[in-house]
Parts: C-alpha cells; structure tokens; sequence
C-alpha cells in the first residue's frame, strides 16, 4: 500500500504473507486447489505440501524462506522447513507433536521456533541452516516465538490452552463433561448414542495420541491403543483409526471389546486427513491424497480393493458428511462452499441455503436434512438445513461450560437419533512477554 492510499488485492486465498527486507517483494502461502504452495515471489513455486504450511518467514538477506510444514490439517504436528529460489526445500527440524512461531535470529544464522515432542507445552528452539539443533529456553506452558529485534529481544506469547469435550446422551436434556485429560478431542458417536469414541492429544496421550471410548453417561474412560480416532463401526465393536506417524499413514481397526487389532487394507495414501464408515459397515470413507494429488475423498472396501473416488480433487469431506442410506457425500472445497456427490458417480447437487462460513456437521436420521453450524465462537448454533428447499431451523446453543473464560466451540460429533451429540471445546488464554539474553 502506498503511503497514504488506499490498499489494493493482490492475490486470493493467502494463508500466510512476508515482505522481503526490502519490501520489493511478497513470499506468500498460496492455497490451490486445496493444496497449500510456498510461493517466493508470487507465482514462483518453492514448495507444495500435501498437508498445510503456517508461521512463513523470509530470511534476513532476503534469499531463504522458514516455514512450518504440518501433515495433516488443521493438526499442528510438524517440522521446521526451509526454502530457496533454485534449491529443493529441505527439512531443518524434525517431528514435533505440535509446533508454532518461528523468526529468523538478527544474524540470519539461526532461525528460532516452538515446538514439543510430547503434548503441547512448547519450548524454544535454535536450529542452524546446516540442521544443528538446540533448546534456547524450556518455558512452563505452551510458548510461540512471535519475532526476535535487531537487538536480539524475542518477542514471545505463553498460552494456556486446553481441549475438553460436552455431550448430550439419549434421552437426557442436560450435557455433561466427557473430557478426560488435557487434550480431549471428539471422534465418534456410536449408533445408539451410548458410546463416545475421542482421542487425547495432550501431555497424557502420549507421543502418539490415545485413542479412548467412554460411555455418554459420563462412566469412565478406557484407552484402546494409539493413534488418532476416527470413528465406530456401525456395531460398535470396532474404532476405526489412523497411525499417521507411519509413512505412508496406516489404518487400523482397534476392538472396544475383547479382541485383536486389525489392519485395513494398504491404502497408499500420501496423508490420511480423515476416515469413516459407510452406513452399510462394508465400506470406508477414506479423505486423503495420492502422491503428488490434491485431496478427494475416496470409497472402499474393507475386505479389500481399490480406491474409487468419489469427489474431484480439491474436495474433501468429514467422516460424517455421509447420508444415511450411503448413497451421498457433503464435498467441501476449502473457503466453506460446499455439494453433494453421490457415491455412484454422477454430477454433484447444490445445497440451498448454506452460508459459505458455515461447516457441515452430518445428516438429519431421515437423510433430507443435514446440521450445519459456525464454529470457532461461543455459542456455536446449530441449525437443521432441509436439501429440497434450503429452509433452516435452529436446533440446539452449544455454550461449553459454565465457567466460559476464553472458551471456543469447535470440532461437533452427531449421533444417529437427531439428539445425541458431543463437541470440542477450547479454553484459549494468552499473555505477551518481552525476553531479553536468551542465547
């Protein structure tokens, strides 16, 4: 923008922007077709991630580009990156199991991130552009480098955040806490809305995860093994889970009764955003990409066979955006607009009335309705869209906790009565401090 006038686009769906030194240029995180690029000047390609890229900051000498790069959205489980004109990208830092914040040291010798191995208490980190790593400073809570001065202060901002879960069981009006730890985080709800199928993600679910079910009665929660959950076979009998620290990622059937895990059938997969049951429990919603591909959501079998898509790239789904008689899928493109496709095959339908901010959360028990709702702010309302006509229908506030200090409404789970459901809640508090001879 120039001094004084007024400011002018430039280019759309931009996650993350920098100015060289000199303010000639932009480096920008360019989100195509549901893939996010690293772009350095604008049109120039440095890097293409199958999963997502955040905190993108250009070096000192304007010749280098820092960046985040995360497998899975909107997981921050990632590693330090770095990137320049005529070179391939290369990794500095490797697997956190959540990291944000980075800037370059006044020397451009040494670029300092936040990271944790294990849960989400970040430290600082110094790393040299020859991958040589050490800890900077071991903070008490989950630290985020925000920038460094020309005299060598870090400007950084300590964050006290936790993840808890609320649900509705059937038959009950009130909602209870189905948290467990630190990290909790809604997979699935079972059929008859019994049985709630979440992962703990924090200090206490370990480098891996934990994948948990509990009763919606509030009984006690049981771990079933690693992994991020996914969701419950339409018995029950089975969670369905991804092992995303493998290369390529791995499904796998855990028993929530006696039992031995199972391994599902090789997918091939470059990332494994999300995975579900079709209503019929023979076939897998599998949302990920192929090498090289953007995301789409996939069918197959369980007992075996090919991957057929069912969306064009580009186009993702949740695990839940299913139809009851397995015969549609809610394909979303990122930016909130969304169809619906059928499994068959076969041009997609519009969906009357949804606001393109509003994400759709699964379907009505009849099919002809689905719920949609904005999430990211408290109360999250949720509202019942009918298909045929797009004429909407609140249905239930969700408000977290009566002690709702910094409280945010995210990731909602339905079960299969238009009754049951649970939902993420997160208690965000921030502070920002000034630290001066970190070496």
């Amino acid at each position: 923008m120039a001094p004084g006038g007024a400011p002018r686009e430039i280019l759309n769906d931009v996650a993350v922007a920098d100015w060289n030194p000199a303010g000639t240029d932009l480096a920008v995180v360019h989100v195509v077709g549901n893939r996010f690029r690293l772009e350095y000047p604008i049109g120039t390609v440095l890097y293409d991630s199958p999963g997502w890229i955040s905190h993108m900051r250009v070096s000192p000498d304007g010749r280098s580009i820092a960046f985040l790069d995360h497998p899975v959205y909107p997981d921050d489980r990632g590693s330090l990156w770095i990137a320049s004109a005529g070179k391939r990208a290369r990794r500095l830092g490797g697997d956190f199991a959540s990291t944000q914040g980075l800037a370059w040291s006044r020397s451009g010798k040494e670029i300092l991130f936040s990271g944790a191995m294990r849960g989400p208490s970040r430290s600082i980190y110094a790393v040299d552009l020859r991958g040589s790593m050490r800890v900077v400073a071991s903070l008490p809570g989950s630290g985020r480098v925000q920038d460094v001065s020309a005299t060598g202060d870090v400007l950084i901002t300590m964050d006290d955040i936790s993840l808890g879960i609320r649900g509705r069981a059937p038959g009950e009006r009130a909602e209870r806490d189905l948290g467990w730890l630190d990290w909790s985080i809604p997979g699935a709800v079972s059929r008859d809305g019994r049985l709630l199928l979440f992962n703990e993600q924090g200090e206490g679910g370990g480098e891996h995860y934990a994948v948990c079910i509990r009763g919606t009665d509030g009984s006690p929660a049981v771990r079933l093994g690693d992994g991020t959950s996914e969701d419950l076979s339409p018995d029950g009998a089975w969670a369905l889970t991804t092992r995303f620290w493998l290369r390529p990622p791995e499904l796998w059937l855990l028993p929530t009764g006696p039992g031995q895990p199972r391994k599902v059938l090789p997918m091939g997969l470059e990332n494994i955003v999300a995975a579900g049951f079709v209503p019929s429990g023979r076939q897998l919603l599998v949302i990920g990409n192929l090498p090289g591909h953007g995301t789409r959501a996939f069918v197959c079998e369980i007992a075996g066979g090919a991957l057929r898509p069912i969306t064009p790239e580009g186009i993702y789904a949740r695990k839940s955006n299913v139809s009851p008689d397995g015969k549609w899928v809610v394909g979303i493109i990122r930016g909130g607009d969304a169809r619906v496709y059928p499994v068959d095959g076969g041009p997609p339908r519009e969906i009357p009335g949804k606001h393109p901010e509003e994400t759709v959360m699964g379907w009505t028990a009849d099919g002809k309705s689905i719920y949609v709702s904005i999430f990211g702010r408290r109360p999250a309302v949720v509202y019942r869209l009918t298909l045929a006509t797009g004429a909407r229908a609140r249905w239930a506030d969700l408000n977290g906790p009566e002690d709702n200090a910094g409280v945010l409404i995210g990731f909602t789970v339905l079960g299969w009565d238009d009754h049951t459901y649970a939902y993420a809640y997160s208690r965000y508090v921030s502070e920002l401090y000034l630290a001066r001879g970190l070496r």
